[in-house]
């Protein structure tokens, strides 16, 4: 697989191919300084009840706020307000603050009618901040805009090709981070110069 040069970059793929287990091996591995949110499972009883969205510029078990409760096996029920409210705060810390890599871990059908959150998540995207997510598989029309940005790389991930994409995914973050943090020192230099 040969690299291409876009700031965005997003996995998809199956529940459970690894998505988000290969971010956080990336994330891990490397020490850059992360904005952005992921999504998490809470529980009761043992068992998921619903998802909270965590921003990671704070400190994760203070700052979580519930974004669906499942109402049965298949359905779940959206919190819009947690999106527009926690969800913009976390994006808008982000922008501010302006970390090495801004994740985005898991974009999907919760938040398609959350249109301040989107508004966020394409200012996050037309920022010159790369970054890196999980995008749900799906067609409905707020991952289909991501889908369709030039600046946004979408790589399909899947139990066979998840070690090899690690390496890949690992080289193109880290030259990802190295130009914006080159772009950042050279904007810094030409501000002293004036």
């Amino acid at each position: 697989m040969r690299l291409i040069a876009k700031k965005n970059l997003f996995l998809t793929g199956c529940k459970n191919a690894g998505k988000s287990t290969l971010i956080n091996k990336i994330l891990q591995s490397n020490s850059y300084s992360i904005g952005g949110f992921k999504t998490l499972p809470y529980y009761e009883k043992d068992k998921i009840r619903g998802y909270y969205i965590s921003g990671l510029m704070e400190n994760i078990k203070e700052n979580r706020a519930v974004i669906s409760r499942k109402i049965s096996d298949m359905e779940s029920v959206a919190f819009l307000e947690t999106f527009e409210i926690r969800g913009v705060e976390i994006l808008e810390k982000s922008l501010i603050f302006q970390p090495d890599l801004i994740l985005m871990d898991e974009l999907g059908f919760l938040e398609n009618k959350a249109y301040k959150f989107q508004k966020y998540i394409k200012m996050c995207l037309d920022s010159p901040i790369p970054v890196l997510g999980v995008l749900k598989q799906g067609d409905i029309d707020f991952l289909a805009s991501i889908r369709k940005r030039q600046d946004v790389r979408i790589i399909e991930i899947n139990g066979e090709n998840r070690n090899d994409n690690y390496y890949i995914l690992e080289k193109e973050v880290k030259i990802l981070v190295q130009k914006q943090r080159a772009k950042e020192l050279l904007g810094c230099s030409l501000i002293k110069r004036n």
